[in-house]
């Protein structure tokens, strides 16, 4: 009964050891992991479950592997790091030519939809609509996404243009929207670089909504202009 006992454990053992074995090529090389963590740190707070799938991986692997301290750059700063994102890897430790990765980014998000049926000029209550989170590259270019609109600003600044059926997604496109952002309102500018963002607080010098573009004042009083993008929250505008 022994010998049959540990001549079963040796089978198992024979049998789980090729699984075991292929466990850590399953994990991401460390240059694919540094891609993936540039781009997650570009990307829009508001995504979860961001994935990354590198199209010219094997020339990637080559060019990472050759290179010590590689850098990486957008070829053009994209609205949004979502879909198909250029990137630009330079080499200065060695006379390499830059590699251009093409990507493809998913990510998800929390957005809002209808909960029922809804009339054209309807201002939306709390009843009327549903926070659900999907894959953002099958909803509409100009989502409104829960981390930029919150529940009260829709119930308070938004109506709609036309109706629309139980389960739509809310879109700018078929909203009228009133001010997020008044004359004096202390709001969060985000600023998004080559590799780094920053953010900082400043006065708003106009009105605005949602996509808007509006002057800000600076803590050292310099002006710039910025786009709304939700409540008390604009970016630099391109």
């Amino acid at each position: 009964m022994r010998f049959r006992r540990l001549a079963s454990l040796w089978v198992l053992l024979i049998i789980s050891a090729p699984a075991m074995a292929e466990e850590p090529s399953r994990q991401q090389p460390s240059w694919q992991k540094s891609v993936t963590s540039f781009l997650q740190r570009h990307a829009d707070p508001a995504y979860q479950n961001i994935d990354v799938s590198i199209r010219n991986a094997d020339a990637a692997a080559l060019y990472f592997n050759a290179c010590s301290q590689p850098l990486l750059n957008f070829t053009h700063r994209p609205d949004k790091v979502l879909g198909r994102v250029v990137l630009k890897v330079s080499c200065e430790a060695a006379a390499q030519r830059p590699l251009f990765l093409q990507v493809d980014v998913s990510a998800s998000a929390s957005y809002w939809v209808t909960a029922r049926a809804i009339a054209a000029e309807q201002k939306l209550t709390a009843a009327d609509i549903n926070m659900v989170t999907g894959d953002l590259r099958k909803l509409p270019q100009d989502v409104l996404l829960a981390e930029h609109v919150s529940l009260q600003s829709l119930t308070s600044n938004w109506s709609l243009r036309r109706s629309i059926n139980a389960g739509a997604a809310l879109t700018e496109s078929l909203l009228n929207q009133t001010n997020v952002i008044n004359y004096g309102d202390m709001i969060t500018v985000r600023y998004a670089g080559q590799g780094f963002h920053v953010e900082q607080q400043a006065k708003a010098l106009n009105q605005g909504a949602i996509g808007d573009i509006i002057r800000v004042q600076l803590q050292n009083r310099k002006t710039l202009n910025v786009k709304i993008v939700g409540e008390n929250k604009a970016e630099v505008a391109k």
